[in-house]
C-alpha cells in the first residue's frame, strides 16, 4: 500500500494550516515538481475514504465550483503542459466549471498564451519517430505570460530526448514580457518579486536530470540586458548564500525560537526560499547547471563564514538582515519594454 510519510516525511512537506491561506505560503518552499507529486499522491489516498466525495463536493461549492463526479475529476489529471482539442474541453467543462468570479479575478485582466515547450511537445507530438529523430535543434522563445506553470513544461519534452539523443532545445525566456510585465498595481519589481518569480524556473530546472532529462540536451537561459541579467544573478546569488546560512544554523542552537513553533516559524523566514535552491544556484555558478544566465558569477560562497557571523540571531534578525542587504529595485523608468508593447500582449 502507498503510505505518504513513507515518501514525504514531515520535515519535508508542511502548511500551516492555523494561519489564513496564502499569507503563510510554506507549501512554496518546496520544489515543484516534489510539491506536486506529493499533491497526487495524497488525493490517490484520501480518495479511498469513505466520505471523500462528499467532502469534496462541499469543497468546490465553497470556491463557487460545480463538478459533475468526483470520480471522474480525478481522472482528468492532464499535465501542465497539454494544450487541450475542442473535445477536450467539451470533456473538462462536462465535468468542471469553475465560478465566474475565479475567471474574473485571475484571467480577464491580462492575456495568457501557451507556453513555446508546450507548442514544441505538440509539434513534436505530431510527426512520426522517423521524422523527430532526424531533428537537430529546436530554440524556443518564450516572449508571452504562459498557463499552465509554463516553467515545468521542460519535463513534457524529456521522452523526445529519451528517443533522440542527438536533439537539442534551446529555451530563452525574456523575463520583461514574460515574467516582470509592469502593470497598473506597482510601479516598479522589487527584489522580493524577482526571486518569487525566478526560483521556480530555477528548481524545475534543477529536477530535470532526476525526472530523466539526458544531460547537455537541454537549456534554458535567462533573456534580459547584461545589466538586468547582473542585477537578478547577484540578487538570487545573495539569496542563495542566507538560505544555506540560514539552514545551517538552524538546529544547532543557532536559531532563537520557541521549539514547538521552531519547524513553522524557520521555514516561513524571509531567508528560506525552497529546498533545492541553493543546490541549484550552486550548479549556475560552477556552470554545470542547465541553466544560463549571462553574468559574472565569481566563486562560490563561504556558508560557514556567514553561518558563525550570524549564529544566536532569532528568525526576526534574519529576516531583518535580508530586507536591509536587499538590492536596488527595478522601476518603470528602467524598464526596457515599452508601454505599448506590453499593451500589445496584456
Amino acid at each position: 500500500m502507498l503510505s505518504f510519510a513513507g515518501c514525504y516525511p514531515y520535515r519535508h512537506l508542511h502548511c500551516d494550516l492555523d494561519t489564513p491561506w496564502g499569507t503563510c505560503p510554506l507549501w512554496r518552499h518546496t520544489a515543484p515538481p516534489r510539491l506536486r507529486n506529493a499533491i497526487d499522491l495524497a488525493l490517490q489516498l484520501v480518495a479511498t475514504k469513505d466520505g471523500f466525495s462528499q467532502v469534496a463536493q462541499d469543497a468546490f461549492e465553497v470556491l463557487g465550483v460545480t463538478v459533475g463526479s468526483i470520480e471522474e475529476f480525478l481522472h482528468l489529471s492532464p499535465k501542465p503542459w497539454h494544450i487541450p482539442t475542442e473535445a477536450d474541453l467539451h470533456l473538462y467543462y462536462s465535468i468542471y466549471r469553475p465560478g465566474y468570479a475565479f475567471h474574473q479575478q485571475h484571467y480577464d485582466s491580462e492575456k495568457h498564451y501557451y507556453s513555446a515547450a508546450a507548442l514544441a511537445i505538440d509539434f513534436l507530438g505530431s510527426h512520426s519517430p522517423k521524422t523527430r529523430c532526424q531533428m537537430r535543434e529546436l530554440v524556443l522563445l518564450e516572449d508571452c505570460k504562459g498557463v499552465g506553470f509554463p516553467e515545468s513544461h521542460p519535463a513534457g519534452l524529456i521522452p523526445f530526448f529519451q528517443e533522440n539523443n542527438r536533439l537539442r532545445i534551446l529555451r530563452r525566456l525574456d523575463l520583461w514580457r514574460s515574467e516582470f510585465p509592469l502593470d497598473t498595481f506597482s510601479p516598479e519589481v522589487t527584489p522580493d518579486f524577482i526571486s518569487m518569480c525566478m526560483i521556480p524556473w530555477i528548481d524545475e530546472a534543477y529536477a530535470l536530470a532526476g525526472a530523466g532529462m539526458p544531460s547537455r540536451c537541454f537549456k534554458l537561459q535567462f533573456h534580459a540586458s547584461n545589466t538586468h541579467l547582473q542585477l537578478i544573478f547577484d540578487m538570487l546569488k545573495r539569496d542563495a548564500a542566507l538560505h544555506e546560512a540560514y539552514q545551517a544554523c538552524c538546529g544547532k542552537d543557532g536559531i532563537q525560537y520557541a521549539p514547538d513553533k521552531l519547524f513553522i516559524r524557520y521555514r516561513n523566514g524571509r531567508c528560506f526560499l525552497s529546498d533545492v535552491f541553493p543546490l541549484a544556484m550552486r550548479g549556475i555558478v560552477q556552470g554545470s547547471s542547465t541553466v544560463q544566465i549571462d553574468a559574472e558569477k565569481g566563486g562560490i560562497w563561504d556558508t560557514a563564514e556567514l553561518a558563525e557571523v550570524a549564529r544566536g540571531w532569532t528568525i526576526e534578525q534574519w529576516d531583518d538582515w535580508k530586507q536591509r542587504t536587499t538590492g536596488p529595485s527595478i522601476t518603470i523608468d528602467d524598464y526596457p519594454v515599452t508601454h505599448d508593447e506590453l499593451q500589445s500582449l496584456y
